[in-house]
């Protein structure tokens, strides 16, 4: 008698317990999930209730869906994009990741033309350090650098979104821009320096016409190699006279630190072959020094 009392009691938690776990879950016949309420929503593989404060939403229109119902805030992946969004103040919330990845591979993209003008856009920007409104009585906080959109919009509107009624920047977007700012501002710098180059070298021919020249200078000469730029060998010429002690062509970086020495001897016009494959793409400064002075001085491009 005790052991089918027992069984009785056992039966009737059992049913007590799965008719309240009823209220809390529902597996419809489709495969659909709800907890907390027992009418799941078809659109989504798992539904959480109301009194749960929150959902979460899978199926193949929206990969994954999950927020919060009583608030507004949202995590979702759809067509286009996902939101980290909280219906406050706050607005959008803080994301923190190791490294972000953004799609980049050629197949993926069509119309490929080079981006050109990127500083003249660059000029028209203007940077700011400021306050987030949410921030501005926290004790600890700390200044943020950037644009406002508003303006960014003007100059570069593929760069801004607009959702939930504030404005954004597409901020890796302006990197191609920055790049493409200071590739003008190097290749605008070695034009000015080839210039001064030119320059210098006749104010000192009319020096040494005006006040006579040093037979060496006025003898030996450096041709500019070719050809150039160059991928594999270069080929510089020279001339030197027919009494110096000792001359050779030193190579530099842009920077101007020292590369590399290379003797050279005879009288008369010689030749130096330069071996591509020994160097890094880029461009070099190379000298011909003759009896400890400087003759000239020219620009070798390497190229990939």
């Amino acid at each position: 008698m005790k052991l089918l009392n027992l069984r009785r009691c056992v039966l009737l938690m059992t049913m007590a317990v799965g008719a309240q776990s009823y209220a809390q879950l529902k597996v419809a016949d489709t495969g659909i999930v709800g907890v907390g309420t027992t009418n799941p929503n078809n659109s989504y593989n798992l539904t959480l209730g109301p009194n749960r404060l929150g959902m979460i939403h899978y199926n193949y229109g929206h990969a994954f869906r999950a927020g919060h119902s009583t608030t507004g805030a949202i995590v979702a992946s759809s067509n286009d994009r996902i939101d980290f969004w909280y219906n406050s103040l706050v607005n959008y919330n803080v994301v923190k990741v190791q490294y972000v990845i953004d799609e980049s591979d050629s197949s993926s993209k069509e119309n490929i033309v080079p981006l050109r003008g990127g500083m003249d856009k660059l000029l028209q920007l203007k940077t700011y350090e400021y306050d987030f409104v949410d921030e501005v009585d926290q004790p600890d906080r700390k200044k943020s650098y950037g644009f406002l959109a508003q303006e960014l919009n003007e100059v570069l509107p593929d760069l801004t979104d607009t959702s939930h009624g504030i404005m954004g920047i597409k901020t890796t977007q302006l990197i191609p821009f920055l790049v493409d700012g200071t590739q003008e501002l190097y290749y605008e710098n070695q034009e000015q320096s080839a210039l001064i180059d030119s320059l210098v070298r006749k104010v000192a021919d009319l020096e040494n016409d005006l006040y006579g020249g040093d037979p060496i200078l006025d003898v030996s000469k450096l041709f500019q190699n070719e050809p150039n730029p160059f991928k594999e060998n270069t080929v510089i010429r020279y001339e030197l006279p027919a009494d110096y002690t000792s001359a050779y062509i030193m190579l530099f970086n842009m920077s101007g630190a020292y590369i590399d020495q290379f003797e050279v001897s005879g009288i008369g016009e010689g030749a130096l072959t330069i071996d591509g494959n020994t160097l890094e793409a880029g461009m070099y400064l190379y000298t011909l020094i003759v009896d400890d002075k400087e003759v000239d001085t020219k620009r070798l491009i390497l190229q990939q």
